[in-house]
């Protein structure tokens, strides 16, 4: 299995914590019970349809505040201000059964954050221009537009995720200090993920939807539009050297076009890719994923780059792809395992340009 050199160098972390969990974990912390009408810093307590727009907020939207609730925003908009260090638009915080639905998260550090509980679902929402800060220490610098931290078994659907970083549109994120509560069985179906691509501080930037783990297991990210995002489209990390594996994912049937066009001087993006173990044997990949169905087109690197194991990769249209002009052992199809060729990887059925190995089909 050859080693891949991307993947630890790409996490993000603060203190041993997520900046999304430490983001979560600030806002809405003048907040009190719930008032009529809701208000930048209110805790949700019960089931509430906003009857007006909230903002602009200085320090973080609204918080959820119990169990089995519905936040409607009734087409309106949670909205921050032009800067770092608004927090997060909506927080959902330690609670389970939570649907949050219909409108608008803006001009936070991240639209919506989710930590620890679960069976939660975000649905209609449209996430945008929520921008945290390049520094991977800052406490508030969460920089995606929907996330997911600590937790399981939740459903991302039916989303609008633009311009949101400068870390991903989505994510799903496990954090090495609490590397045993997994992140696992959520889902990630038919969002639209476009123009996640904001600003260039650095390498960890800007990719569409992102499953970073440790101990992301068995999530699906299924049917969703992934285009024009700066780095790469969908993205699978490795284990970041805890123990704990991101495995047994599912990747099917997304449209993943035009992504990893990043600023001079930064890595061109791929497709999708499954990143593994950066030189060592201990470090396990995003083994084991199901990568299917997908159409990936005119992404500026590879279109699917797979450098873990046990995974399968089937039926996919990959065509198109070495976008960027001038890149060199970039393909359509890209396996980098590369003895022996494809190690324990199965490709069959895909239709594609270009591949490294004869062992892709």
């Amino acid at each position: 299995m050859t080693s891949e050199r991307t993947s630890l160098t790409r996490i993000r972390r603060a203190g041993g914590a997520s900046a999304l969990a430490l983001a979560i974990l600030g806002v809405g912390s003048a907040g009190t019970a719930q008032a009529a009408p809701v208000g930048c810093g209110s805790v949700v307590t019960q089931s509430t349809t906003l009857t007006a727009d909230v903002g602009p907020c200085n320090q973080g939207g609204l918080v959820i505040g119990a169990d089995n609730i519905t936040l409607d925003l009734g087409g309106h908009t949670v909205f921050g201000k032009t800067r770092s260090g608004d927090g997060i638009g909506i927080a959902i915080p330690d609670h389970t059964g939570v649907t949050v639905k219909n409108g608008t998260v803006r001009l936070f550090d991240a639209g919506v954050g989710i930590l620890r509980g679960g069976r939660n679902t975000v649905t209609a929402i449209t996430a945008r221009d929520n921008v945290g800060a390049t520094k991977f220490n800052s406490k508030f610098g969460a920089g995606t537009g929907i996330g997911i931290t600590l937790s399981s078994n939740n459903t991302i659907s039916a989303n609008t995720v633009v311009q949101n970083g400068p870390f991903s549109g989505i994510e799903v994120l496990g954090d090495t200090a609490s590397a045993a509560t997994p992140s696992s069985g959520n889902t990630i179906t038919g969002n639209q993920v476009v123009n996640n691509n904001v600003a260039h501080g650095g390498v960890n930037e800007d990719d569409g939807i992102r499953i970073e783990g440790p101990n992301a297991t068995g999530n699906t990210i299924q049917g969703n539009t992934v285009r024009g995002n700066g780095l790469d489209g969908i993205a699978l990390f490795a284990d970041q050297g805890t123990g704990f594996p991101n495995s047994g994912n599912t990747v099917a049937s997304n449209n993943v076009q035009g992504n990893g066009f990043h600023d001079k001087g930064h890595r061109k993006g791929d497709g999708i890719v499954l990143f593994g173990a950066p030189g060592s044997v201990t470090v396990k990949g995003a083994d084991s994923t199901n990568v299917s169905a997908n159409t990936v087109q005119g992404n500026a690197a590879n279109g699917i780059r797979v450098a873990s194991m046990q995974n399968t990769i089937t039926s996919n249209n990959a065509t198109g792809n070495v976008a960027f002009p001038g890149l060199i052992k970039t393909f359509d199809l890209n396996d980098r395992n590369l003895t022996p060729p494809c190690d324990a990887n199965t490709w069959s059925g895909n239709t594609y340009g270009t591949r490294n190995l004869t062992c892709i089909n």
